[in-house]
Formats: structure tokens, sequence, C-alpha cells
């Protein structure tokens, strides 16, 4: 069973003003050629509760060396996430996480889901396997709907920087390229994956660059780059995600 994401249907608040002053939400990895090695991030929604707990469990012996105080260690750590999420009615990526739930053979066949919990403010993000255990409605209006999730983790949370939200704009420092010297010249994103390369808008053509780095970063090639106009040219990198990020490059004589 497959379900199709519109972006015309992701909340507004994706990467703007948040839910009441709340700057935490939640992806799910999910969509047209999503892996666990490339990610495709489709907005679930806002956090208006604590989403992530991380427990240990302890083994504790008091022993003659020790006296009063007894000896422990950890013996297992593990973690929950538990969120109260407020998202529009017909998001699919929350219908993601219902069907998940619903269709015997996906969850079968998938075992356990992907999601992000990011702070929009600084983009630090945790990035977590889940299996879904409590998916309920606490709460709904004609547009709106608010859900509680609840959910068992699967190995170790990782926390990373930089999360890349997807469909939103970003921008790379100004270059400049010299006519004189036709060296390539490199754009680097800090996250995601790049699946092609723009100037003023027009897909280029990908004999004029080549990707590198495991896919996030951009060689534009000199031999192209000469043949360009002097001045001011925009290129636009664009993701895998949706997500894009503008680079003005000035080109001299």
């Amino acid at each position: 069973m497959s379900i199709t994401i519109a972006k015309e249907k992701y909340p507004a608040f994706a990467a703007g003003a948040g839910i009441s002053g709340k700057r935490l939400v939640i992806f799910v990895n999910y969509g047209s050629g999503a892996t666990a090695q490339n990610p495709v991030w489709a907005l679930l929604g806002g956090c208006t509760s604590n989403a992530l707990s991380l427990s240990a469990e302890a083994n504790s012996q008091q022993t003659k060396d020790s006296g009063f105080w007894p000896i422990t260690a950890i013996t297992s750590k593990s973690f929950e996430v538990s969120a109260e999420v407020i998202m529009l009615r017909d998001n699919e990526a929350q219908a993601a996480i219902e069907e998940f739930l619903l269709d015997d053979e996906i969850t079968a066949e998938k075992n356990l889901l992907n999601v992000a919990i990011v702070d929009l403010d600084s983009l630090e993000w945790y990035d977590l396997k889940i299996a879904p255990t409590s998916w309920e409605i606490t709460a709904e209006s004609e547009d709106m709907i608010t859900k509680s999730l609840t959910a068992t983790g699967s190995g170790a949370p990782e926390k990373k920087t930089g999360f890349v939200v997807p469909d939103v704009s970003h921008t790379l420092p100004p270059l400049t390229y010299s006519k004189a010297t036709e060296a390539d010249v490199v754009l680097t994103v800090p996250a995601g994956t790049i699946s092609k390369v723009q100037k003023g808008g027009v897909d280029m053509t990908a004999t004029d660059y080549s990707i590198a780095l495991g896919g996030q970063q951009v060689i534009l090639l000199g031999s192209y780059l000469t043949t360009l106009t002097n001045g001011a040219t925009t290129f636009t990198v664009v993701l895998s995600g949706g997500a894009t990020y503008d680079c003005v490059i000035t080109i001299t004589a």
C-alpha cells in the first residue's frame, strides 16, 4: 500500500513560525526514493510536549571493598518517543504512520520507522529508528488535529547537526571565478544528497559539473564557467529532499 505525499498539504509551519511558540518538529523518512542512506524527510508536525526520553538500566552490588557505597554498572540503555504532535488533518506523513500500524505487510517488511526530531532554531536533530506502539487522537478541529505518539526505540539514537529542512532555500557564501585561471569551482552543502544543479532556475547539463563527496559536493567545471558572461550568476544546488542552496558566483576576466 502506498501513499502519495503532496507538497501543498504540508503544514504552513514547516520551517517558519512553529506552533504556539514551539520550535520542535518531527519528520518521517517517507516518500518516493527514500532509503536509510538517502532519507526523504516528510513533515509530520510540531511537538507540543516532550518527544524523547533516554534511560538506562543499572546493576548495583555491594562488596566489602565498597563498604556502604554500592558499585553500579550500566547494563542496558533505551529510549522512548512520547509526544503530542499537531498537524493538518490530511497530512500524508501521519497517514504513513497509521498505515504502518494497520497494514501487516508494511509492518513485517519495514520493521521500523525512521524519524527525525528537529529543533528548527539550532537545526540540531535526533536520527531515530522507532517501533510505534500508540497513535491516537487527543484533540481535533476542522483542519487541524493533534495526535499522541508513543514509540519504542531501536538501537542508539544519533544526535546530529545541520538538518536540511525540505523545500527551504539556503544560501552558500558567494564566490569569484577568474577566467584567467580556468580552475574548477567547488560547492559543498553541509548535509543532504545533491540531485541536480541549476543556473538561473534552469537545469544544467550534467557534463558541465560533477557530484562528489558522497553526494554533498558539486564541482563546476572551469571549462564551462569560462564560457559564461562576466558578472554575477546564481547557481542553485537542489537536494533529493527538495531543499536548495543558492550560490552567487561572480565571473571575471
